[in-house]
């Protein structure tokens, strides 16, 4: 992945002028935080790569928060808004979790 802090379409001074590698293959997915809320996660990117990584970036200070190496490609999991985490192995079915549990937050 490729992110630039500084990038000019017009002008003398086109072109990218800042870049930062961050991911060590082509990434294969892209995800921003939908909506504005209370805390505030527009900043946040989340981003996978096929160097077998997923990164959860701020985009304020161009650095990682989590850093997560895959080794396990049929593993992975999934949250809802209601906090159901579900765990999901694709080895074992493709259509129903290995296991889920409901997860409180307390604020």
């Amino acid at each position: 992945m490729v992110v630039s802090t500084q990038a000019y379409r017009h002008g003398i001074r086109s072109g990218v002028s800042e870049v930062y590698e961050k991911h060590l293959g082509p990434v294969t997915g892209i995800s921003t935080h939908p909506n504005q809320s209370t805390p505030d996660f527009g900043d946040s990117l989340l981003t996978s790569s096929i160097d077998w990584t997923i990164k959860l970036w701020s985009l304020r200070t161009l650095n990682h928060y989590i850093h997560l190496k895959i080794i396990h490609p049929d593993l992975f999991a999934s949250v809802d808004g209601s906090g159901r985490l579900d765990l999901w192995n694709f080895n074992q079915d493709t259509e129903v979790p290995s296991a889920s549990v409901i997860v409180f937050v307390i604020v």
